[in-house]
């Protein structure tokens, strides 16, 4: 389990292989030491929310092979954020690996867009490329969560004052 702590403190794109069955999971990081540390501590969980996590309580830990992908050096999480999600994007779609039987992503691009505002251009680009099965995904991916107090709050202070209309 110490393996964790030699990986690096980067920005970058890394694969975890599962030894029992060949499937992997693309993920990205602003601190792939910080995010592989999340997912061995998720390992140890006694039910998980997203597919990925569940495999990780599964098997363990333990069963899953680290390769680092891509690094990136002088990262900027507000600047570079949209590079980093664009090359998770590319080796998600290089390995296949939002399809299930050979991976664990659900998604061909990542649906964290942490600092990121999309311009329309963007936004209509990307509502073009989802297909029908991806939007389903996500969505069924989103069902039963709960918001925190603290998200609602938010949510609610966001939307004081605004008048709705269509009703």
């Amino acid at each position: 389990m110490s393996d964790v702590f030699k990986y690096p403190k980067t920005a970058g794109i890394y694969k975890l292989t599962c030894k029992n069955n060949g499937k992997f999971y693309i993920g990205k990081a602003v601190n792939i030491h910080n995010r592989l540390n999340r997912h061995r501590y998720g390992s140890m969980r006694k039910d998980g929310r997203y597919y990925f996590e569940k495999a990780l309580i599964k098997y363990g830990w333990d069963s899953f092979e680290v390769e680092i992908l891509e690094t990136f050096t002088n990262f900027d999480k507000t600047n570079d954020n949209i590079n980093l999600l664009e090359r998770e994007s590319y080796y998600i779609n290089l390995f296949d690996s939002s399809n299930l039987e050979k991976g664990y992503n659900l998604c061909n691009f990542s649906t964290d867009r942490t600092g990121t505002k999309h311009s329309e251009e963007t936004k209509l680009k990307m509502r073009k490329t989802r297909s029908e099965e991806t939007k389903l995904k996500m969505s069924q991916s989103r069902l039963g969560k709960k918001h925190s107090d603290e998200t609602k709050a938010k949510i609610g202070n966001g939307n004081k004052g605004r008048i709705v209309t269509g009703k």
